[in-house]
């Protein structure tokens, strides 16, 4: 499955608003608004790594395409 550049941007935009609103209120972030290319099936892997050592700090992903992509990155 290839992703265009604007959908990896609104990815990595939702991975980091998904973070956030965990923290805040113990829910992911609302995806509905996702391009209609996220909404198929894939696997995902989310990688946090710490600025601006790029030292790992967390991952966590999917390996089989069970969720849409947009909801697995969240």
């Amino acid at each position: 499955m290839a992703v265009s550049l604007s959908e990896g941007k609104y990815l990595v935009a939702l991975a980091r608003k998904s973070i956030r609103s965990y923290l805040d209120t113990h829910k992911i972030a609302d995806f509905a608004d996702a391009p209609p290319g996220l909404k198929q099936k894939a696997g995902a892997f989310v990688t946090l790594e710490s600025y601006p050592g790029n030292d790992l700090r967390g991952c966590i992903g999917l390996i089989v395409a069970a969720k849409p992509l947009a909801q697995a990155v969240a």
